[in-house]
Order: structure tokens, then sequence, then C-alpha cells
């Protein structure tokens, strides 16, 4: 995975001169923090393929088409993973779900358990994870959807790290704002570690007991549905062609597993694809 695949900038800014010799001086794998970006504004939910596949969630994740299918309820499905060449590729698969006239009616995310629980790639899964959450719900259920995504990405151990000098970035006329940068992990900072930069204002603090659907996130409980106002989301963990997998569908709030749709006209499917 290179530099240019992790790098997600938190907003326009520069760096002190100290701190980017620091950083320059160590190889290590970079991920910004999207806290900048977490709004309403990104969620797809009902928006037309066409228009959420140019979105944040589709082109950093840089998902590809790899197939087509329809649904047991009887909607086109379009089948989509990371390029091929990216080490996520075998274990993420994102699964969209269309109206007949081409709008987003559900998501679906595959995301293998060993990615999942591996103690450096998991960060990335988690970022995978609450991205598809961010997008994936109605935009008005995203502030309630705000604890899920805290909890998914943030519930993993963050050691802060001082590299002698505060790095400021651009976002104020005045002084600008604190950046702060985590270590993935314990102990002291090494090459090869994983860094996150991001604002540490931002930082949510969580709640000292697990909530169930994290629980659920990280293989402790078989299956958990959140609701909320406008849509829902459900975490399973079942098997699939013989590997531990967690699937979560994003969908309206009245979301059934399977349905039945009748008098479905199959010569009117969507045809685009991105």
């Amino acid at each position: 995975m290179t530099l240019k695949h992790l790098f997600r900038p938190l907003q326009k800014g520069t760096f002190t001169k100290n701190s980017l010799c620091f950083l320059s001086a160590v190889a290590l794998l970079l991920c910004f923090l999207g806290l900048a970006r977490s709004s309403s504004a990104m969620s797809v939910y009902g928006m037309p393929l066409s228009k959420a596949y140019s979105k944040d969630f589709f082109q950093f994740f840089q998902f590809r088409v790899v197939g087509v299918s329809i649904t047991d309820d009887g909607f086109m499905e379009i089948i989509f993973k990371p390029p091929k060449g990216n080490p996520t590729r075998t274990s993420v698969k994102l699964f969209v779900v269309l109206e007949k006239d081409g709008q987003i009616k559900r998501m679906r995310l595959e995301l293998v358990r060993s990615f999942i629980d591996d103690l450096k790639q998991g960060m990335f899964a988690r970022d995978v994870a609450k991205s598809f959450i961010q997008a994936g719900v109605h935009a008005d259920d995203y502030v309630d959807a705000r604890p899920v995504v805290n909890e998914i990405f943030f519930r993993q151990k963050l050691t802060p790290i001082d590299i002698g000098n505060q790095v400021k970035s651009s976002g104020s006329k005045k002084s600008g704002s604190i950046i702060s940068i985590y270590k993935l992990g314990e102990g002291k900072l090494a090459s090869g570690d994983i860094i996150i930069i991001g604002d540490g204002a931002n930082i949510p603090k969580l709640p000292p007991e697990h909530s169930d659907l994290y629980k659920c996130f990280t293989g402790r409980k078989d299956s958990f549905r959140q609701n909320f106002s406008k849509s829902s989301l459900l975490l399973e963990n079942t098997l699939i062609d013989g590997n531990k997998v967690l699937v979560m569908t994003i969908g309206p709030r009245d979301i059934a597993p399977k349905t039945e749709l009748e008098n479905f006209d199959f010569h009117n499917l969507p045809l685009f694809l991105p």
C-alpha cells in the first residue's frame, strides 16, 4: 500500500520545517483522519450511482466494478472491489443495490475478519467500515450515527507522539489549529509504524463500556442491528466460502434481510456502470 493510497488530507495546510524533516526521515505509513469531511454531506443514501461514484467514499478507496448481479428481491446489484494490486482487494467487497431508476437503495460491505483483527491492517479495515457508515446512512441520521463511527475507528490503542515541535495547519488565519500525531499501538515510534494525523480537539472521548454493535464488529457477537430515524445498520458475522466475514448492510429503516418483490420489471433495470 503506497502513501498515495493512504494520504487523505485533513485540510489544506502547512507544517513546520522541523516537523516535515522528522516525518520524512522515518519510513512511515500515513493515514490522515477524515474528520474534516465528517458531515452529512458524505451521505450517498438515495443518490443516483452515477453521482455517488464521484464522491469521496468511492474515490478514496478506489472501488472498481467487478460484477453485476440481481438480488433476491429483484434489484440490480453492482459489485465493487479495490483495484488490482491493492492489498485490501481480497478482504473488501462492496455491493450497491439500485432502484430501477438507478438510485442507491441499500449498500452492503463485506470485510474478512482476519483483515479486521490484524494488529496493524485492522486500522484500514476500521477506516473502510466507518467510511461506509458515513456514506451509507441517510443524511438526516448522520448525527445519530456519529457515536457508532467514532467507536469503530477510535476504540483502538493510539499513543500520542511528541516530535518536539507543534505541528500546525493553516486553517486559522491567526495562529493555526494544532494538529496531533498518534501512533497506532504502544511503544516508541519506529520505522514502519503507522501514524495518524488529525485535529487533536476532534479526537472523541468514548464511553467506558463497549456497545453491542462494537462487540459485533469485533466478532464477540453474532449480529446486531442499529435503527436510526430514516435508515438502518445491520452487522452480521458469518461464513462466506469458508472465510469468517463481517457483513455490514445499510438501507431503509424497515429493511429486511430478504424480501420478495412482486411484479418487478426485469426489462427496466438501470444499466449505468461507473
